[in-house]
This record gives C-alpha cells, structure tokens and sequence, in this order.
C-alpha cells in the first residue's frame, strides 16, 4: 500500500493515532508523513506530548486485507 512517498505492508496500513486497519475504500488521511483514520483526522492535530492510546475508537471487527489477482 502506498500513502504519498512511503509504502506499507497491509498487515501495517493503520491509523498512526489508534491503530484502525483500513479496509479496500475506507478514506485515510496523511499528515506530516503520519497516517490517520478519517476520526482522528477530524479530531486534529495530535499534541507532541500525547503519545498514549486511550482506547479503541472503531467498533467494527478486524477484518482480513483484500488482495486481487495480478
């Protein structure tokens, strides 16, 4: 998976901010070379200090990358 000038495995193609993995059409963000799902997008830039997870945010059970044939 691409995201602007860096690629990432499937299996790491997450939000940056609360770790939701992105499914085929789910709409992401890249902010200064960091990942955020539309949620924490929304909620704003993340403060320096606040590196710690307060939970999950996503509700929606984890759900196997799609690949397609080449």
């Amino acid at each position: 998976m691409r995201a602007g000038n860096n690629v990432y495995h499937l299996d790491c193609f997450a939000c940056q901010r609360c770790n939701h993995r992105f499914c085929v059409g789910d709409k992401f963000f890249l902010c200064e070379n960091t990942i955020l799902c539309q949620l924490d997008y929304q909620d704003g830039p993340l403060p320096m200090a606040d590196h710690v997870q307060t939970g999950p945010r996503h509700t929606s059970p984890p759900t196997t990358p799609y690949s397609s044939p080449i």
